[in-house]
């Protein structure tokens, strides 16, 4: 008895098997590249994304014959708009595309940003479905008036699974176009911003049957037929219930390609706070909400750095089968000694859609090495997490435990240096894969074999290590705060210059 879990990303899918227990029976996964028109665009190539889920699929589906079930989960606001035939009309528009920056005031000057975030739980900012619609409908209005559906990935993949669409709460909030307390679309939204409903999908909650596997999906890649697809749900909080993050106050640090601070919290903690900080919250599990704060270059922050010093990086490694990451980890200097990096690398930010700093170095001279530049981007990263869980507390949810998922928890330096930054224990999981054991559990209980969340996640998520304060970086983060608040004064001050565009 199995499931498959298939967690579809920015940069690319993994799909594992899943057993009753928890454990990962069978993996694989395939990378996409970004599609990038022009400086600032950044898409994906929808057709290919769905190619390397089924080339993943196709690999594990020989350890797949005991699956019962299968679900979906995927990155949020991208949509994939296709015309009555399906065809795809338009590349989906990536979160950390910076084209639709001109959308935002005539979104505020439709209804008042604090009234869409009270109402949606998302803060106005340019990465949002609506924002994109918009965009089109200035800029490519012929794309448009062809869509016949607005897909959101989650339900894409699952659409050519099995032919029909649902989509989750959470996954839908993520358009703006959603009210997040009646947990259904925002039917008032559509005719203020005169956008159709009909585009989207029917709502329904994680673990609802959407149909059957296709015959011909069957056939091309070798998963059982009549397996049945399952809703799966929005990676965030899919993640964190794979990580066994249920219960308010349970915090998720989600350290793939960007950070997200994932806080568990009940109704009634979501109120003026958190719109006063522009945070946003989305549907969780049984009633719960997940309070969100999100660094969008954080593992691809890393990769930027290891990419950008590949051949320095080469050159210093003695042994051949030691990955670059491996190496800049084991090499990083014990002292960023005065070097400051402020990770701003994708030109937005979640939580504050008035931050236009881009990244730097600060405090670079003629003895700076690649080692203390690597030291001072793990802190840099380390020094916003915090940042991020104090902007948390002040809007009145403050997290108490806290456990780290994803792929930059195989750094042993970098989650050390999280648990002192952050002052407080991290503690990292078994196995990894939160997003596909998240799936594995909802698969799990809408099979009925197990009762509720609660007891599936008692054999899903496996605490491994826990990392405990060991040395404090109160003056290095204080001169952090120093540097970033003046580099961003300095950039409101140049917003319209031309030169920093």
């Amino acid at each position: 008895m199995a499931y498959i879990g298939v967690d579809v990303g920015t940069s690319g899918c993994k799909a594992a098997v899943v057993g009753a227990g928890g454990d990962i029976l069978a993996a694989a996964g395939r990378e996409y590249p970004f599609v990038v028109p022009r400086p600032g665009w950044v898409e994906l190539d929808a057709g290919a994304v769905w190619r390397a889920v089924a080339e993943a699929l196709r690999e594990l589906s020989p350890r797949a014959a005991s699956a019962r079930a299968i679900a979906v989960a995927s990155i949020g606001e991208s949509m994939v708009l296709a015309d009555a035939d399906d065809r795809i009309l338009y590349n989906p528009i990536v979160y950390v595309d910076n084209r639709c920056a001109g959308t935002v005031g005539k979104v505020e000057n439709t209804v008042p940003a604090r009234e869409l975030h009270r109402l949606t739980g998302m803060p106005l900012n340019q990465m949002y479905s609506l924002n994109k619609l918009l965009w089109f409908r200035d800029n490519a209005p012929e794309v448009l008036e062809r869509a016949r559906k607005a897909f959101l990935f989650v339900e894409y993949i699952g659409y050519l699974l099995c032919g029909k669409r649902l989509v989750d709460p959470a996954s839908a909030s993520r358009t703006m176009l959603f009210d997040a307390r009646r947990l259904d679309w925002a039917d008032g939204l559509f005719r203020a911003f005169g956008m159709d409903r009909g585009l989207f999908a029917e709502i329904a909650p994680p673990g609802s049957r959407v149909g059957t596997l296709l015959p011909e999906v069957a056939a091309a890649t070798g998963l059982p037929a009549g397996l049945a697809v399952i809703l799966g749900c929005h990676d965030q909080p899919c993640g964190s219930l794979g990580s066994g993050i249920f219960d308010a106050g349970d915090a998720l640090l989600g350290e793939g390609s960007s950070e997200s601070i994932n806080l568990i919290v009940d109704g009634t903690a979501v109120g003026p706070g958190l719109i006063d900080r522009h945070i946003p919250f989305e549907p969780f599990f049984e009633g719960r909400y997940l309070c969100a704060s999100a660094q969008l270059t954080h593992g691809s922050g890393i990769r930027w750095f290891v990419e950008l010093f590949r051949a320095e990086l080469a050159k210093a490694g003695g042994d051949p089968a030691e990955n670059a990451y491996a190496l800049a980890d084991r090499r990083c200097a014990d002292d960023s000694a005065g070097l400051y990096f402020l990770p701003y690398l994708s030109g937005v930010d979640p939580n504050d859609g008035d931050n236009d700093a881009r990244g730097c170095f600060v405090g670079l001279d003629v003895t700076v090495d690649i080692w203390r530049m690597y030291r001072a981007v793990l802190e840099g990263l380390s020094f916003e997490t915090r940042m991020r869980l104090e902007r948390l507390a002040e809007g009145g949810v403050a997290p108490g435990r806290m456990i780290a998922a994803g792929g930059a928890t195989r750094s042993d330096r970098f989650m050390q240096m999280k648990a002192d930054v952050l002052e407080r224990p991290v503690r990292t999981l078994q196995g990894g894969e939160a997003g596909i054991r998240g799936l594995g559990a909802i698969c799990a209980v809408a099979c009925g074999d197990y009762p509720g969340y609660r007891e599936a996640l008692a054999g899903f998520a496996r605490p491994c290590r826990e990392y405990l304060p060991q040395k404090s970086y109160a003056d290095r983060y204080a001169g952090y705060l120093a540097v970033q608040g003046n580099i961003r004064r300095l950039y409101r001050e140049l917003r319209g210059n031309a030169a920093l565009r």
